[in-house]
């Protein structure tokens, strides 16, 4: 879980100007289930990249707002980290408002 939140963080300020937010919030969606959102008011992902970001050194993978450079495998990690988990990620982002990750895991009960 940190790994998870650690990349969503570090991704979300660096998509973000420095005058830009950055919020997280956890609550349950049901008995069974909770969600956690990465918020940013950043640069956003264009549509037409939402679909490979997931994706091993995807073309999805742009320049951080000073420039940074990333290895295109942050967010295959991730992925790949929560549905270990027996999550889900779901994305939603407009180019020049911001993005949020949707990050779904079950509640276990003990």
């Amino acid at each position: 879980m940190t790994q998870i939140i650690n990349n969503l963080l570090s991704n979300a300020i660096k998509f973000t100007n420095p005058d830009g937010q950055v919020s997280m919030e956890i609550k349950p969606v049901s008995k069974n289930e909770l969600v956690c959102k990465i918020i940013d008011n950043g640069i956003g992902i264009p549509k037409e990249n939402i679909p490979f970001i997931f994706d091993k050194f995807s073309k999805a993978s742009q320049n951080g707002t000073a420039g940074e450079k990333g290895t295109g495998l942050g967010m295959a990690i991730v992925n790949d980290l929560v549905e270990k988990q027996d999550g889900r990620i779901e994305i939603e982002s407009e180019e020049g408002v911001g993005t949020t990750i949707n990050l779904f895991f079950p509640i276990l009960n003990s």
